[in-house]
């Protein structure tokens, strides 16, 4: 379980269901907006992760010679297989 009763985020499960949120030397796309640009200074600093696209939700410009499957979203959700994503926003 991610979350118990009381609504507090167990960390250590969430790392372990998804361990690629906190390797470092990942490639990642950003939304080019204010927040996204943060959690990609973010992740550089601290993760080594290398900003390789970015995606508006329509259009997307990506690196030559990445794919989006070698890559994580950050600041939005993709629900499709084989596609990591991180996101902030409110879905349900």
């Amino acid at each position: 379980m991610l979350a118990g009763r009381d609504d507090v985020i167990d960390y250590a499960a969430v790392i372990k269901k998804y361990p690629w949120l906190v390797q470092k030397d990942q490639n990642c796309i950003l939304s080019p907006d204010s927040d996204g640009l943060l959690c990609g200074l973010f992740t550089s600093h601290y993760l080594n992760w290398k900003i390789r696209g970015f995606y508006d939700g329509k259009v997307m410009l990506l690196e030559k010679g990445f794919n989006v499957k070698d890559c994580i979203f950050l600041d939005m959700e993709i629900f499709r297989k084989g596609i990591r994503s991180v996101g902030q926003h409110m879905v349900m």
